[in-house]
């Protein structure tokens, strides 16, 4: 299980630098082992292509 300490800093870094819009949704979570799973879904990522949007 990943440090939430660490989820929450990551969580607001990503809110106050690049998804700040009240529709802009980012969750983060425990990934398998020790890892972090960032979800982010904004329409920031409309037009994009797919490997974008997963870079």
């Amino acid at each position: 299980m990943a440090d939430s300490d660490l989820k929450r800093k990551i969580h607001d870094v990503l809110k106050d630098a690049s998804f700040k819009d009240c529709c802009d949704l980012v969750d983060v979570s425990d990934g398998p082992d020790d890892d972090i799973h960032i979800v982010i879904v904004s329409r920031k990522f409309d037009g994009r292509r797919m490997k974008e949007k997963n870079d």
